[in-house]
């Protein structure tokens, strides 16, 4: 395969690593770096209508196709570099990658939210926007799950609030 860090790579590469993984409904996972991707294309009216964007942002759509592929696959931040993106665009989806629970020095979700926020330049720009669209994706599911699980609708809720700069 090419290596050439485009759409088309990006695609294939969550499609691969994201083989057989399934949410927390038993749905196949990819098609949530694909919904979060299609938000990042679409804004979404008041009444639920899809409203494209004028000129689609490249980065942030290969951003959103690959949020989860660092925490949740084997694939590191070189790997992507090996394949040919761009540095800020592997720098977005590091910053949209909260390291594993036996890290040293993990952040809280809080944390890690406000180091998206927080975030400088081209990288910030591109986690920011694909954050707020996998959060959306996330809320937008969160009446499948079962009860016990539904409780972290609020720590979502702060999330887009705190990149919001609505609440700390």
């Amino acid at each position: 395969m090419e290596r050439d860090g485009s759409v088309e790579r990006a695609l294939d590469i969550a499609a691969h690593y994201h083989k057989g993984q399934v949410d927390k409904q038993g749905a196949p996972y990819i098609l949530h770096p694909l919904r979060v991707a299609a938000r990042v294309v679409y804004n979404w009216g008041a009444k639920g209508e899809a409203i494209p964007e004028l000129g689609v942002d490249l980065p942030s759509f290969i951003a959103a196709v690959l949020h989860d592929i660092i925490e949740d696959t084997d694939v590191n931040a070189d790997d992507l570099l090996h394949e040919g993106f761009d540095k800020d665009l592997v720098k977005a989806i590091r910053l949209l990658s909260r390291p594993p629970k036996e890290a040293p020095n993990r952040p809280t979700y809080v944390e890690f939210i406000k180091l998206i926020k927080d975030a400088e330049g081209e990288p910030g720009r591109i986690a920011r926007k694909v954050k707020m669209a996998d959060l959306s994706d996330n809320l937008s599911r969160i009446e499948g799950l079962p009860e016990e699980e539904r409780s972290i609708e609020r720590r979502y809720k702060r999330a887009v609030g705190i990149l919001l700069g609505l609440q700390e």
